[in-house]
């Protein structure tokens, strides 16, 4: 595309940008090759479908998937993923979000990573498959007790802490997921305490006994007086 041509759909889409045209504005954007410009305004246009198109085009799949996520389209954010080489990420969203789990399977005997995601991905693949929980207790104790936990950045941290949290609640092992959160709160301390809070209100109930919460107290026995005077 010559300079001109990109400079004067440049010049369209701020105007129909300004008019609240998004969607004119998005298929100019588009057009002119700057798809990350394009895609949120595909977004508000209404369109997240063609917003998801242009991110993935873009080389972004995060915000792709994220997108299709929320139109409830899991098996094609999941390809999102398995197209951008992230075979780990696109079989967790196979096992999260719908019944593909052989697909699931594929993904991970296939994939070159072999850390505490894929473990992680595997157990969950177990728990999906009718096989039981063993291998996602003997996780979740590798997590609480090693370094899977204390490596990385805090986001990695943090995305691997959300992922074994919903392992432990598909399989319905809030006493995991408790578990996972401890051991996050000893490394990252009250960072980790909204998302701690957040799974108590909806998985427990409320945040009795969290840090920084009331604990239960015992009341005190009450003793009978035999014959003593008042």
């Amino acid at each position: 595309m010559s300079g001109d041509r990109t400079r004067y759909l440049d010049l369209a889409a701020g105007c129909y940008e300004r008019a609240g045209l998004f969607g004119d504005a998005a298929r100019c954007r588009e057009e002119a090759g700057t798809l990350l410009a394009a895609a949120p305004l595909y977004v508000r246009a209404g369109d997240p479908a063609r917003a998801a198109e242009c991110y993935e085009r873009a080389r972004h799949p995060a915000e792709a998937a994220d997108l299709l996520l929320r139109l409830g389209r899991a098996e094609e954010a999941a390809g999102c993923w398995e197209r951008a080489g992230e075979g780990v990420t696109a079989a967790w969203l196979l096992l999260v979000h719908t019944r593909r789990f052989r697909h699931a399977r594929w993904l991970l005997d296939g994939t070159g990573e072999h850390g505490p995601r894929h473990e992680l991905a595997l157990a969950l693949a177990e728990v999906r498959e009718g096989a039981g929980e063993a291998r996602l207790e003997r996780v979740v104790e590798q997590l609480a007790t090693g370094d899977a936990l204390r490596s990385d950045t805090a986001a990695r941290r943090a995305e691997l802490r959300d992922r074994a949290v919903a392992a432990a609640d598909l399989a319905g092992r809030r006493d995991l997921a408790a578990t996972v959160f401890a051991a996050a709160y000893g490394i990252d301390g009250d960072s980790v305490l909204p998302a701690w809070r957040a799974w108590a209100e909806e998985a427990m109930g409320g945040t009795l006994g969290l840090p920084g919460e009331p604990r239960r107290t015992q009341e005190p026995r009450r003793t009978q007086e035999h014959g003593s005077a008042a």
